[in-house]
Formats: structure tokens, sequence, C-alpha cells
């Protein structure tokens, strides 16, 4: 597991550990919501970085950039409250593509 790898992992699992804990503790769910921003922004930079890399010819990383912008027009177009399953899919999404297909510097 790479760098990139485990740092995605704590990522997606800090603000999941959180939300659990907010049951015990509630002032832990408005830290797992921020940290839950700073996640999407960690993957979408990570994304940036890997897309480069890849020159643009790794399909699945292709997947996530039209499924992201699609959350972002719909979020901005519609008032649709099912778009809100987006960031979590995006996130476990990513989360596969990093760790099941190979994003090497080759």
């Amino acid at each position: 597991m790479n760098s990139l790898e485990r740092t995605n992992t704590f990522f997606v699992g800090f603000p999941i550990l959180l939300g659990i804990l907010g049951f015990a503790f509630p002032q832990l769910w408005g830290i797992a919501a921020v940290f839950t921003i700073l996640t999407g922004g960690f993957q979408v930079i990570a994304a940036i970085a890997c897309t480069i890399i890849k020159s643009f010819k790794n399909t699945p990383l292709i997947i996530y950039w039209i499924l992201t912008i699609l959350f972002f027009v719909m979020w901005h177009l519609t008032n649709w409250w099912w778009i809100w399953f987006l960031p979590s899919f995006l996130a476990i999404y990513f989360t596969i593509i990093l760790h099941y297909i190979k994003i090497d510097e080759s």
C-alpha cells in the first residue's frame, strides 16, 4: 500500500469513525461533517494527479470525473435530495480505483 492509498484510507475512514463515535459524543458529528468535505477535496486533488500521471488514459478515472462533474452540475441545477448519495459513492469508487487499479508512474 503506497502513501496515496494510506492517506486516502485515513481521509475516508476518519469521518466514518467520528460518525460512529458521534452516537456517544454528539459534538463529533460536526467534526465528521467538516472532515467529509476535506475528504472530497483530497480525493479531487489526488484524482487530478492520477489523471495527469495516466495521461487521461485510465477509464475508471474518466468515469470518476464524469460522475464528479455530474454531481456538481446536478447540485446547482436541481433541488433533488437524492443526489447526496453521490459523494459517498464517489469516495468509495475512488478508493477502489486506488486500491485495485494500480496507478503507477510508468
